[in-house]
């Protein structure tokens, strides 16, 4: 999850607890302001250091996590293919990308990510 600490972010990282995800790696440039997440969901989010324009952090966060199944970005929309290459060594084979305009509505969002869970757990 690119940018946990934004509104859109915190309500798509507690999307993702609710959903049953085990492990939810919360990734923003102030890592601190995801710990309480991560304390009110029993250590399930992950602060993590990461910003997806540093080449270095993105290495630094594949060591860290070993891979991941799904990234949710909610940069904005012009960046969207330069992001989802950027996070590419961030990846396991077969993951997900998942982009959500930085702007948009809480239940847009909520919508967009919803649909994106359904077709990854049906992919999977």
């Amino acid at each position: 999850m690119t940018d946990a600490d934004t509104p859109v972010g915190q309500s798509v990282v507690a999307r993702l607890t609710s959903s049953g995800s085990s492990t939810v790696y919360a990734a923003a440039r102030d890592p601190f302001a995801m710990v309480e997440a991560s304390r009110r969901s029993g250590g399930r989010v992950l602060p993590l250091w990461l910003d997806s324009q540093n080449a270095r952090q993105v290495a630094d966060a594949r060591a860290v996590t070993g891979g991941v199944n799904l990234v949710v970005d909610t940069g904005h929309r012009d960046a969207r293919v330069e992001t989802a290459a950027r996070l590419r060594p961030l990846l396991l084979d077969g993951a997900f990308v998942i982009h959500i305009d930085a702007g948009a509505p809480r239940e847009e969002a909520e919508r967009v990510l919803d649909g994106a869970l359904r077709q990854a757990i049906s992919a999977s």
